[in-house]
């Protein structure tokens, strides 16, 4: 074997070994075992990444990863605690798949598909920025 050939073989046994790791590693965190499918779980960069603008991609995987700011995904906040984690509009279990069907936000869903990723966004952002008023 020439020495290109073995060095070709090295570097490819090492990024394939630093992948498996990475991917083992990434299964003990609980925000990330539960990503939605395979596709998620591949360790590189993502379309979305490419296209749309640094806020809106930012977005998208704050909501792909459910690190998205409602009382269920920090449940060790005592303030939420003290609520019984419900939503201040509907008074519902404040989650992330609540936000796609709380009576409080359809009229921002109107016109909107969630399954494309430029209205979910779109349609995150307005009922966060609602919610930040809210509180404020």
């Amino acid at each position: 074997m020439s020495k290109n050939c073995w060095k070709r073989t090295v570097i490819k046994a090492v990024k394939e070994k630093s992948h498996e790791i990475l991917k083992r590693e990434f299964m003990t965190l609980s925000k990330l075992r539960d990503l939605r499918n395979e596709e998620e779980n591949e360790l590189s960069v993502k379309d979305y990444i490419k296209t749309m603008s640094l806020r809106n991609a930012r977005t998208l995987f704050r909501i792909r990863s459910n690190m998205v700011e409602v009382k269920m995904n920090q449940k060790s906040n005592r303030n939420h605690a003290n609520d019984l984690w419900k939503c201040d509009f509907c008074f519902s279990l404040d989650s992330q798949s609540h936000i796609m069907w709380c009576p409080a936000f359809s009229s921002l869903r109107e016109g909107k598909n969630l399954q494309n990723d430029l209205d979910l966004v779109s349609y995150f952002q307005d009922v966060m920025k609602i919610r930040e008023n809210q509180s404020a």
